[in-house]
């Protein structure tokens, strides 16, 4: 037996319709974002430091010959440039490097296209791509590309969190 609706409760049911959709897509655009901003807090956002025993261990054979032919006393200053460096991504999108001795540097990131790392862009333009080798709660591991050919002292860079 089909139900007869008059005009106005069939009205009703349509803009009931209509209201249960727009619902049901505002619930998805905010769980979607909702998604993305925990993905930023639990991954990247936050200060972390450089785990320099890691990323020393993964130098270029380049880093090695230059590092056999440097005083000792450089070589411990290039070691505290590395242990004392810190990294820091802000969750709208703009990180600062902190080097002791100065040479700071800050600009903006984004996740690659593919989510597999970060884009940093420096404020004079520069961009440097760390694509991700490991990601938990405490730990980052990346490689480092720039946009050009340069032989890198340290391809790789360990980062551990010291605080969100």
């Amino acid at each position: 037996m089909k139900t007869t609706y008059t005009h106005s409760q069939a009205h009703m049911n349509f803009w009931a319709r209509v209201s249960l959709g727009c619902l049901i897509i505002i619930m998805l655009f905010a769980a979607t974002a909702a998604n993305a901003q925990k993905k930023d807090n639990g991954s990247v956002v936050g200060v972390w430091s450089v785990d320099y025993q890691r990323t020393y261990n993964k130098r270029s054979q380049t880093a090695m010959d230059f590092e056999q032919k440097l005083s000792q006393e450089k070589k411990n200053k290039d070691k505290r440039s590395y242990e004392q460096r810190l990294y820091t991504f802000a969750s709208d999108g703009t990180f600062s490097i902190s080097v002791p001795e100065g040479n700071n540097t800050s600009g903006t990131w984004t996740y690659l296209a593919d989510n597999s790392g970060l884009m940093l862009t420096a404020g004079g333009g520069q961009q440097m791509a760390l694509s991700l080798l490991y990601s938990n709660n405490n730990r980052l591991g990346f490689t480092i590309e720039l946009g050009h050919k340069a032989q890198l002292m340290y391809p790789e860079l360990h980062l551990k969190r010291t605080k969100k």
